[in-house]
C-alpha cells in the first residue's frame, strides 16, 4: 500500500489553482530521497515530468507552463500533480484554464 507523502513532505503548495499560463508547485523536503513529479490527465497519461531523481534536503519550487514533453499547449480542463517518493504518494487535482 502507498502511504501518504504529506507524512513525510509537510507544506506541499500549488498554486494558482485555476492555473493559467503557470502552475508553481512548492514544498519543504526535510531528508533526501528519491522524487518524481508528474501532471498527468484524468485518463492517467503522464502529460510531463516536473523531477525525477533524488533530491536533497530543502526547499524547492517547479514551474510548469502548460506544455506537454513535447512542447504542445495542453487542453483546458482538469489534470493530477502526482508526487512520488519510493513507497508514498500524493496527489492534488488542479485545473487548467485557456
Amino acid at each position: 500500500p502507498i502511504q501518504s507523502l504529506v507524512e513525510v513532505v509537510t507544506d506541499i503548495q500549488l498554486s494558482p489553482n485555476p492555473a493559467r499560463g503557470r502552475l508553481t508547485l512548492s514544498f519543504p523536503l526535510p531528508e533526501k530521497m528519491p522524487l518524481d513529479i508528474g501532471i498527468y490527465d484524468l485518463r492517467g497519461r503522464r502529460v510531463h515530468t516536473l523531477v525525477s531523481g533524488t533530491q536533497s534536503p530543502g526547499s524547492y519550487a517547479y514551474s510548469w507552463q502548460g506544455k506537454t514533453e513535447s512542447g504542445a499547449l495542453i487542453r483546458p480542463g482538469l489534470y493530477v500533480a502526482l508526487l512520488n517518493s519510493g513507497e508514498r504518494g500524493h496527489a492534488i487535482k488542479f485545473l487548467w484554464k485557456p
